[in-house]
């Protein structure tokens, strides 16, 4: 192992040459900026990755990771709060994409823009240290989940993901998922849009107890210049949680039911 010191005799730089049974590795240590570095050589002279690591108070703070594979490269960033949380994660591969590499520029809770080749993931957490929503982009898609906490045996998880806008550049709702648990009751609601927010909207919201569907409702309505109208079907469900009764229903009105009837041996 070879070493390099500054004035104040502190490693600066650590070099393990490379053997027949390792590969050749470099750290370097910049104390000022809390910063250190690891290169990996896959042979002699050429580098195939790369960590850094960012420092505050002494605790990590952000860790960047890059791997060489033949001609694209593979960077996957990490962000850390100063309890350790792990607040931001990306993945990004710039063999169609070189310019994507733009993490550096960014503020601690921005999203990186998204390209084709991108993967994010974002996760805040409450003062208590609980974890309260989770954002991911998968390219052009972007997820968030948001965690609330209650009293009561009362927790609600609500899922949203959005359209994104080529030419403003923004994210609009495309679908809203709400789970809410009481004790053994849960209640799941959906609500769909499309592009414009406005023209068709779905909804759905069933209910259950220990995971079985006791009854269910679906809302349609088309919205157009010429009329408006709301279609509903409303389910009931048996014990073993088949839907034994529908109920369709148009501008509020019943207008059909049908009833199902299931033997179980």
């Amino acid at each position: 192992m070879q070493y390099k010191y500054d004035q104040l005799g502190r490693i600066i730089e650590q070099n393990r040459p490379a053997d027949k049974y390792r590969q050749q590795i470099l750290y370097y240590y910049h104390d000022k900026e809390g910063i250190s570095e690891e290169i990996v050589f896959k042979v002699p002279g050429v580098r195939s990755e790369k960590a850094v690591r960012y420092y505050q108070n002494g605790k990590l703070i952000r860790l960047e990771s890059h791997a060489q594979v033949d001609n694209p490269l593979i960077v996957t960033h990490y962000e850390y709060d100063l309890k350790g949380n792990l607040i931001k994660e990306a993945l990004i591969n710039t063999q169609l994409d070189p310019n994507s590499v733009n993490y550096r520029q960014l503020a601690p809770n921005e999203i990186l823009f998204p390209t084709s080749h991108t993967i994010n993931y974002q996760r805040h957490y409450e003062k208590d240290n609980q974890l309260r929503s989770v954002t991911e982009i998968w390219g052009k898609t972007l997820h968030k989940r948001t965690l609330y906490s209650q009293q009561n045996d009362t927790s609600i998880t609500q899922n949203t993901k959005y359209f994104f806008d080529y030419k403003s550049k923004k994210y609009t709702p495309s679908s809203i998922e709400t789970i809410k648990q009481i004790q053994d009751l849960t209640i799941r609601e959906s609500n769909y849009f499309d592009e414009d927010s406005t023209i068709i909207q779905s909804h759905f919201k069933t209910y259950y107890i220990n995971k079985l569907p006791i009854r269910g409702e679906v809302l349609f309505t088309r919205n157009s210049k010429l009329s408006e109208q709301e279609y509903s079907y409303l389910y009931k469900y048996d014990k073993a949680g088949n839907w034994k009764q529908m109920a369709y229903l148009t501008d509020n009105k019943l207008t059909r039911v049908i009833q199902r009837i299931i033997e179980y041996y």
